[in-house]
This record gives C-alpha cells, sequence and structure tokens, in this order.
C-alpha cells in the first residue's frame, strides 16, 4: 500500500466503525473482543495480530510490520487521532484533524 492507501483505508475504517477500539476500562486497543480496531489495529492482517501489543504504542511494534516502515510517523498519528477523538468519527472536529493529518503526511512539500 502506498502512504496514501493507508492514509485513506485508516480514515475509512475509522469513518465506517463509527467508535474508538477500547476495553472495559475506556483503555484504547488494537483489538477489542467485540471485533473494533484502533486506528493502527485496522492494518495489522489477523494472522499478524498478538495480543501481547495491547498496552503498546505503534512506534514499539511497528518492527513487526515492515510493510509500514516507511509510514511509522503517519501511523503514529493517525493512532493519537482515534485514541483522542471523543466526539466521534463524524465531527467536524473529526474533519478538522484529519485535514492537518493530511496536509502533514501527504501533501508535498515546498
Amino acid at each position: 500500500m502506498t502512504k496514501a492507501e493507508v492514509f485513506y483505508h485508516v480514515i475509512a475504517h475509522l469513518r465506517a466503525q463509527g467508535v474508538q477500539a477500547k476495553n472495559e476500562i475506556g483503555s484504547c486497543r488494537y483489538r477489542t473482543p467485540e471485533g473494533l480496531k484502533c486506528a493502527a489495529g485496522c492494518l495489522i492482517p489477523d494472522a499478524e495480530y498478538n495480543p501481547e501489543f495491547e498496552g503498546s504504542c505503534w512506534a514499539t511494534i511497528a518492527s513487526n510490520f515492515p510493510q509500514y516502515k516507511e509510514y511509522r510517523d503517519m501511523i503514529t498519528d493517525l493512532q493519537l487521532l482515534h485514541d483522542g477523538c471523543y466526539q466521534g468519527f463524524d465531527s467536524p472536529r473529526f474533519d478538522m484533524a484529519v485535514a492537518v493529518l493530511e496536509e502533514q503526511h501527504l501533501k508535498e512539500r515546498r
């Protein structure tokens, strides 16, 4: 996947899912027992998911996914967007945050 494909895949996933992937005490998770996935979690193939990833940030587990090596910072930012999105993935605030990340990570630097 290209950088743009990864970005838009994650955003589409979050919008379609509509809620954060959290455990019973409100901590964000890569995967929940109900099948919810966070921004980074939706990029992890089922066969490569390990419950031991839970509680670790993307930068810590990124070495397990060399296909995303070049996108580590962007995926970290998308994970932080997921974790901090308390108003929902259909809110104007989410749309503004997506636009900022899109500008930061996908637009050509001049």
